[in-house]
């Protein structure tokens, strides 16, 4: 694509200025063919020939064009993500990477976007599992479950289809949530410029990837956790592992090393509810310094909070539980079947004898 070109209106005055370089260069070899050392005289015909040349190449009027948009004429769309990815905190950070992404865009810190309003109509767009138009960027929460960038980019396509869109402007810490592999479909798009938020450093963070609960009906048996921890950029720093209950009080913690490779470990907690029916337990997990409350959590070295904990539901029910014994005559089974009841809490035998 040609941004500019040099014309020439006065291409009629081609040959006379032509004829004015070629006069006076035989001019010019005939006056300076003898007088001074060789060197300056070549370098004074060489002056007058370039001022010569110049006004020749005047008479041509050469102008410059340039294309240039019209302002207000086109499109220009902001688009930043407003997931829970941007709540991580880069290593060193004291601030989050969505706390400095809306600084950047605050209008009274940022003039570039009122820059971009003179040139283009600008559009606010926010996006995490979904697109929607915004009025002012201070209103980002990055509390989005989801970070669908290629879903987002094919819904501006059809938004302003056959419609002057110049480019796309893209905040992003690039974690799409909706790509399998590769870069998306970017066919019929405007060309998109985008601004990753964000240090490639490795991350110090601690993770549960899976809590998985295992219970029986019966209020006297203990309830059963798998639960898979994961730690990144910590080396062999001690982790620990809590289990509390609704009140915060602890029922159950274990203490493991952190993996250098970033692989999960599991652990097994067991545990008998206080009280029948359902139960509500955390399981939080972290370095032990922080659980144990030697570093604060303000203080936090790890990339992000939002990983270490997990709510589990457990329901024991509300015993007894009933046995109906039914038959055409009472035997000696019933007998022996009611007796061996009486000693468990948790059982009720009903005879129904027809």
């Amino acid at each position: 694509m040609i941004l500019a070109a040099i014309i020439f209106p006065g291409m009629a005055w081609l040959l006379p200025a032509v004829a004015i370089v070629a006069a006076a260069i035989a001019a010019l070899a005939w006056s300076y063919r003898r007088g001074a050392a060789a060197g300056i005289r070549a370098a004074c015909a060489l002056l007058k020939l370039t001022a010569v040349a110049a006004l020749a190449f005047c008479l041509l009027e050469p102008l410059l064009s340039r294309q240039r948009a019209k302002p207000g004429a086109n499109f220009l769309t902001v688009v930043v993500d407003n997931s829970q990815g941007l709540q991580i905190h880069d290593a060193g950070a004291a601030r989050s990477r969505g706390e400095m992404l809306r600084d950047a865009l605050d209008p009274a810190a940022a003039p570039w976007l009122g820059t971009l309003g003179t040139h283009f109509q600008l559009r606010r767009y926010a996006f995490d599992a979904r697109l929607q138009e915004v009025r002012a960027f201070s209103a980002l929460d990055f509390s989005g479950r989801a970070s669908a960038i290629a879903t987002s980019l094919r819904s501006l396509a059809d938004r302003y289809k056959d419609r002057p869109l110049a480019g796309i402007l893209l905040f992003t810490d690039g974690n799409a949530t909706d790509v399998a592999g590769g870069l998306p479909d970017l066919e019929g798009l405007p060309p998109v410029y985008p601004v990753v938020v964000g240090k490639a450093d490795a991350l110090r963070d601690v993770a549960l990837e899976r809590v998985t609960v295992a219970q029986s009906a019966f209020e006297d048996a203990p309830v059963t956790a798998q639960v898979d921890v994961a730690a990144h950029g910590l080396g062999t720093e001690p982790l620990l592992v809590r289990v509390a209950d609704a009140s915060g009080t602890t029922v159950a913690e274990q203490g493991i090393a952190a993996r250098p490779d970033g692989s999960p470990a599991n652990l097994r907690f067991h545990w008998k509810p206080a009280k029948p029916g359902i139960s509500f337990f955390g399981v939080g997990a972290g370095t032990a310094s922080e659980m144990r409350g030697t570093i604060p959590a303000t203080n936090t070295t790890e990339a992000t909070l939002a990983n270490n904990r997990r709510v589990v539901v457990v329901d024991r029910g509300r015993g007894p539980h009933r046995i109906l014994y039914v038959a055409g005559r009472p035997n000696w089974e019933f007998k022996f079947l009611n007796r061996a009841a009486q000693g468990d809490d948790q059982l009720e035998v009903v005879g129904l004898i027809r």
